[in-house]
């Protein structure tokens, strides 16, 4: 058997045949053939086919393009890091807290995230999965921003916001919520639908929005008697209940600023004697901050999250 291969051209020439050749001449014929078809023939995948055509409103077989909106909803991915530095992509649902279905007649095919470079750094196409979710491998150090997109079978490619990994890593090995952990310790999350204004909680923290052109503002969290007063949550390394640290999200849930206040020793505190965070929020990001929610984590009582503030849309050459 002579085979050859010119421009992905195969040309197979078989010598006289001997009437005694059986099927195992044409198993070598199969796997001679086979052996001459480049690797590069394999169909590219979706992020690669998104990076060709993605200042294209139609992209050839993924379908409409939907660039990152200002509010999150369905469809758009989020992305949250755990406390080993690991990005999970979770397509979001219709209602608040779901995920997209994943249905033979509507579903995700497919999420990646590109890195400041479009680089992709995390893809996965879902074959017959039940949850609209991925886990990536640790990033590589050099990758500082990410932004996430996914596949719908019905209704096209979506964006998401782009995200600073420092921050995201620095908020997800504090705040990652501990499945296992009882109510008021370590590792356990305060969800966001137990905050009443009306009747405020002791480690609730409170923003305070300072200046609404320049989105610059404080976060105070709440003390002794559930109030402000003499400064709000004590910040005492000596009993060892302190604030471990502060965080503000958009309605993205992106972070958007994140304040450590650990590594202190117990004959100092930080900033000062109580738990308190001046903050500003870049007005470069994409798209802009709108919401912004706090967060506080106790080292004895877990995650708490405050009541969200929306931020007033200022035009640019106002500022």
């Amino acid at each position: 058997i002579n085979v050859q291969q010119h421009q992905e051209q195969v040309t197979i020439t078989l010598a006289e045949r001997n009437p005694a050749m059986d099927f195992t001449l044409s198993l070598a014929l199969c796997l001679a053939y086979l052996a001459t078809i480049p690797s590069t023939s394999a169909s590219k995948s979706k992020a690669q086919v998104f990076l060709k055509h993605y200042e294209q409103k139609e992209i050839p077989g993924l379908g409409t393009y939907h660039p990152v909106q200002d509010a999150a909803g369905k469809h758009i991915p989020l992305v949250r890091f755990d406390n080993q530095g690991r990005a999970t992509i979770t397509v979001r649902g219709p209602s608040e807290g779901e995920t997209h279905p994943m249905t033979s007649d509507h579903h995700i095919e497919a999420v990646f995230l590109l890195d400041q470079d479009k680089n992709i750094v995390c893809e996965h196409e879902f074959k017959n999965e039940n949850i609209a979710s991925y886990t990536c491998d640790a990033l590589d150090d050099s990758v500082t921003e990410v932004t996430a997109y996914e596949l719908c079978n019905l209704h096209g490619l979506f964006a998401g916001p782009t995200l600073n990994v420092a921050l995201e890593k620095q908020f997800g090995m504090i705040f990652a919520p501990d499945e296992n952990a009882a109510p008021n310790t370590p590792g356990y999350f305060h969800k966001p639908s137990v905050v009443d204004p009306e009747n405020p909680l002791k480690h609730e923290p409170v923003l305070n929005i300072m200046s609404t052109h320049k989105h610059t503002g404080t976060v105070r969290v709440r003390g002794p008697g559930n109030t402000l007063k003499h400064g709000g949550h004590p910040q005492d390394y000596k009993i060892n209940h302190y604030i471990k640290a502060l965080a503000i999200l958009d309605q993205h849930d992106r972070v958007v600023a994140f304040q450590d206040m650990s590594g202190k020793t117990k004959d100092t505190t930080f900033p000062s004697s109580r738990a308190q965070f001046d903050l500003t929020i870049a007005d470069t990001l994409t798209p802009p901050a709108s919401k912004l929610t706090p967060y506080s984590f106790c080292n004895l009582h877990g995650t708490w999250t405050g009541s969200a503030v929306k931020l007033v849309a200022v035009a640019r050459d106002e500022l």
